[in-house]
């Protein structure tokens, strides 16, 4: 055997057992990447990408499912690179592969092929894949008849075929990401080591993108979702200058630093670099900087507006958040209750045995059952420890919401029952008045909340059936929810909703075009757990202490329940 044939053996072996373990030409720094000024050299993984890389290589090596992974993250950590190199290193070097680049404009998708046109150029020549085909849009390999192809998320029909690896840069910036990837995803097979690597910063809430992630966040799809706060990038840190004095505050421009520094562990060089940019790079703009460089999950999607509570005390909260005691469903008159996560009704505490006079009240907000109507939402609350002990959540006629008021009311020892009647001052018939007229039909001696009102004829105070959200009212509620959010803190009361607590996450406070204020959840959410609980801390101030039945009704007057009841 001649030299040049041992030359070409030696090749094919290391072709080979790179066609076994694509991470070689990464872990060797075969592969080269270009600085910002232009300065080439080997691509060493950092931190960030390395955990990505081995994700990736874990499931292709378990050969078991489909890889799939959503990333949403801060900027510049290089998952886009990461991300490119996996795809070159796989379709050059395994057989019959087939990759799709898709960036979210014609710039996004050309910057980033250059970086893989940049891995194939600069190869060790003495490996390089032979290809049949390079140019702006493709590369195509002969020798291993596999390619990679570049396209844009604004052009208006995009289809794939045979894909076998698919990269998505920037997707929750695509125009129209539920119809792109609509028609691209179905094209990969659903079979084991195909790879979709969905990857993109934070733009907004209600897109496509957040709402993957989020289900991918509740374990409701099958996409692993891998998420790197901004502090674990150990570049994310700058030296003190002399004589600086870096105190961490509570609150102000930069946030609760107190909250970031004991939550994760910061040191004072990453709470420096944090103000520096925040100062710097966002124009002091903290809510873009937890867009661009988030630490949680809730920071990468924010909503426009500015927000009505405090997140930091809301994680604070979904941490300690607890599942409910059992769920289940209302049927037949009937509770009934198991103990695993299915069903729309929640218990987290059951009715104390002890007969007790207005210690329970039901705050409802009514939706419907119509195509995008908003949902039926329901809290109990026990007015002696201030904590939420029951919800139910659902679309329902509202024949069956009132049957599951009335039940859960019964149960709950009569509980008061504050159904909302969302309608203009003039009061006209809406879904909420259906609902209050059919219990109070159906079910006449039901124990329902009954507003204070001035009777257009005869000028005298009389009562109605049904809490009116108005503008007036609905200032109150909002009011009532940041009170106890901010009260959260030092009264720790029971809050184990994550449903809840997602939804205020998401309901901020704008102006209108005449100036007005108003309170709503972001575009593309949803408010009715929001509504139905602080209607419930409205109501729960305006009903009678509760007490023992086998006691009186105490005399004094206080707003501490469990004051009366000592």
């Amino acid at each position: 055997m001649n030299d040049a044939q041992m030359l070409l053996d030696t090749r094919e072996k290391v072709r080979h057992y790179i066609a076994n373990d694509w991470t070689v030409p990464i872990k060797l720094g075969w592969m080269v990447i270009q600085s910002d000024e232009g300065a080439k050299f080997p691509w060493i993984p950092n931190d960030t990408q390395q955990e990505l890389i081995d994700l990736v290589w874990a499931k292709w090596e378990a050969n078991v499912e489909p890889i799939r992974i959503l990333v949403p993250k801060p900027r510049r950590l290089g998952i886009s690179t990461a991300a490119e190199g996996m795809g070159y290193a796989i379709t050059s070097f395994v057989p019959n592969q087939s990759g799709f680049l898709l960036g979210y404009n014609d710039e996004n998708a050309r910057t980033i092929f250059e970086m893989t046109q940049r891995y194939h150029r600069e190869m060790e020549p003495f490996l390089r894949t032979k290809t049949r085909a390079t140019n702006a849009q493709e590369i195509v390999f002969s020798e291993t008849d596999g390619k990679l192809v570049i396209g844009s998320a604004q052009n208006k029909e995009i289809r794939g075929k045979g894909i076998t690896f698919f990269h998505g840069s920037e997707v929750a910036f695509y125009p129209d990401p539920k119809k792109t990837l609509g028609g691209l995803l179905p094209s990969i097979p659903e079979r084991p080591r195909t790879i979709i690597i969905l990857e993109s910063t934070g733009n907004g809430v209600g897109n496509w993108f957040e709402e993957a992630c989020r289900a991918a966040e509740r374990g409701e799809n099958n996409w692993t979702l891998f998420f790197i706060p901004w502090w674990k990038e150990p570049k994310y840190s700058v030296p003190l200058p002399e004589g600086y004095d870096l105190t961490p505050m509570s609150s102000g421009q930069y946030g609760d630093e107190l909250y970031y520094q004991t939550t994760y562990n910061l040191t004072p060089e990453q709470l420096y670099w944090r103000r520096r940019v925040i100062d710097n790079q966002c124009q002091g703009d903290l809510n873009f900087f937890m867009q661009e460089y988030p630490a949680t999950l809730d920071e990468c999607f924010q909503g426009t507006g500015y927000p009505v509570f405090s997140h930091e005390i809301l994680n604070q909260m979904a941490a300690e958040a607890k599942p409910p005691l059992a769920t289940g469903l209302i049927e037949d008159g009937e509770i009934v209750l198991s103990e695993d996560d299915r069903g729309w009704l929640k218990v987290w505490q059951y009715p104390v045995e002890e007969a007790w006079h207005h210690r329970y009240c039901i705050s409802a907000d009514t939706g419907g059952t119509w195509e995008g109507a908003d949902y039926d939402s329901a809290y109990v609350r026990d007015r002696v420890t201030g904590e939420t002990v029951a919800a139910i959540h659902g679309h329902f006629d509202a024949y069956e919401y009132v049957e599951y008021l009335y039940v859960l009311s019964r149960w709950f020892h009569n509980a008061m029952i504050a159904i909302e009647i969302n309608v203009a001052e003039s009061e006209t018939d809406e879904f909420g008045n259906t609902v209050v007229d059919l219990m109070l039909r159906q079910h006449p001696d039901a124990n329902v909340y009954r507003r204070k009102v001035i009777d257009d004829q005869s000028k005298r105070e009389t009562t109605r059936v049904g809490f009116h959200t108005n503008r007036s009212t609905k200032q109150s509620i909002v009011d009532h929810l940041r009170q106890f959010v901010n009260e959260w803190p030092v009264k720790r009361q029971a809050f184990n909703d994550r449903g809840l607590i997602d939804e205020m996450k998401t309901y901020i406070v704008t102006q209108t075009k005449t100036g007005k204020t108003s309170w709503n959840a972001v575009e593309g959410k949803k408010d009715d757990r929001v509504m139905s609980f602080g209607i419930g801390l409205v109501v729960a101030e305006t009903m009678p202490m509760p007490y023992l039945k086998k006691q009186q009704p105490k005399t004094q007057t206080t707003e501490d329940a469990l004051e009366a009841i000592l």
